[in-house]
Order: structure tokens, then C-alpha cells, then sequence
């Protein structure tokens, strides 16, 4: 699970372009954005129309080798280190299983590979992004503030951030599941699991990783689109 940090800039809607941008980050325009789906989950409807206040959003998600900065600089202990296991799909089972050992240092176990440097973070509980944040001086967004800052700022009810299709012009615009889940990924788009961050398409406003890769964090409570 990575981190998608935002700072704590209190801005409205209707302000313009900063003169300075904090390094690594982008400015996401403030204004109305769709969010939902009718053709989506059932939990994704109704579409909803909500305003979002400009903010500065991480360009990327936060890699392992950022929290790892984070853990020497701190000496900080993530939950699933405490606890001894993590969750961990399962390929040939097809499920998530708990895998004794698995931490962000060895996302799939310990006889599994170390955690590259240049991939997202992974096992990272709520708790831990939040102790990584308070660390950086930064927050996590809000699902709106995320879908509005994939959406480049801007109304677009698109199935992608970057458009209308996984694939255009023969590439592969994300790093996810290819094949039937859970049965058989075919690893097509290079990788079975998670891809070194912005590898594949950066965004209109220079975000990556805006769609596949690794699921990441909100500041936002799961609830359906019809009980807001």
C-alpha cells in the first residue's frame, strides 16, 4: 500500500497558480469534478458533483526507499513488524493469505525478493502512513482530492485518468492485473507485480501511477457514493 501525500496548504478554490511549488510536487487547480460511476460497482452510484480546493499533491507515491529514509531517520516499527505477518496474494491459490515476516522490507515474505528501492511501499497500515506523514509535514488526500487531481484538475467522466482505454497505441498506460482474476495474470504489461514508480503514463499535470501499480490511502471513510 503506498502513500499519496499532500501538504497542508489551506487555499480556495478560485486561486491562481503559485509562483513556487514545493519540490516533488504539483499544484491541482481547485474546481467541480464528477466522482462516481453508473457503470461501475454498485457502491460506486450514484455520480456525484463535489467542489475541491486547490492543493499540492506528491508527484509520485512514496517508494520504498523514501520510508525506508523515514524508518533509519526515526527508528520507527510498522504495525505489520509488530504483529509478524502480513497479507500476501497468493498466486497459484488464487487469495490473500497471511504470510509470517511479511513487511514493507519483504512485501511477499521473508523467502521472498527485498523490496526494490524504486517501487511503491508496500504493507504500510493507516497508522504507519500517518506516522510517515506527520514525518514529512504532509496529509493524505481525500478521495475527492485524489480523483480530482487524476482527473488533471478538471471535470472528465473518462474510465482513466489518462483517457479511454488501458492500452493506446499499443502500450500499456498502468502496471495491473492482465488475465482473469484471481485465476491467471499474464504479466503483459511487464510485471506480475508491482512496477518501479512512474514507469508507465504521467498525467496532463505530471502525476504518476494515477491508475494501477498498488492500491493507496485516503484521509476519506469507505462509504457509498449514495450515503454522502
Amino acid at each position: 500500500i503506498p502513500l499519496a501525500a499532500i501538504s497542508c496548504g489551506e487555499s480556495r478554490v478560485e486561486a491562481p497558480q503559485p509562483e513556487s511549488v514545493p519540490e516533488g510536487m504539483v499544484f491541482i487547480p481547485g474546481g467541480s469534478n464528477w466522482f462516481g460511476s453508473e457503470d461501475g460497482l454498485r457502491n460506486e452510484r450514484p455520480v456525484i458533483e463535489r467542489e475541491v480546493e486547490p492543493f499540492f499533491m506528491d508527484k509520485n507515491p512514496v517508494t520504498v526507499a523514501e520510508f525506508r529514509q523515514f524508518v533509519e531517520q526515526t527508528g520507527y516499527v510498522t504495525e505489520t513488524e509488530e504483529i509478524g505477518s502480513g497479507v500476501v496474494f497468493d498466486f497459484e491459490r488464487g487469495e490473500w493469505t497471511v504470510v509470517e515476516g511479511a513487511s514493507w522490507r519483504y512485501p511477499n515474505g521473508p523467502d521472498g525478493e527485498e523490496a526494490e528501492g524504486s517501487h511503491p511501499v508496500r504493507q504500510v497500515s493507516i497508522a504507519d502512513a500517518e506516522a510517515y506523514l506527520e514525518w514529512a509535514g504532509k496529509r493524505l488526500p481525500t478521495e475527492f482530492e485524489w480523483e480530482h487531481a487524476a482527473k488533471g484538475g478538471k471535470m472528465s467522466d473518462k474510465p482513466y485518468a489518462w483517457g479511454e482505454s488501458l492500452v493506446e497505441r499499443g502500450e500499456f498506460r498502468a502496471n495491473t492485473w492482465n488475465g482473469t482474476f484471481p485465476v491467471r495474470n499474464t504479466g503483459e504489461d511487464g510485471y506480475l507485480q508491482t512496477a518501479p514508480v512512474g514507469e508507465f503514463a504521467i498525467s496532463e499535470l505530471g502525476l504518476t501511477d494515477m491508475g494501477g501499480n498498488v492500491w493507496e490511502w485516503t484521509d476519506s471513510w469507505y462509504r457509498p457514493y449514495d450515503r454522502l
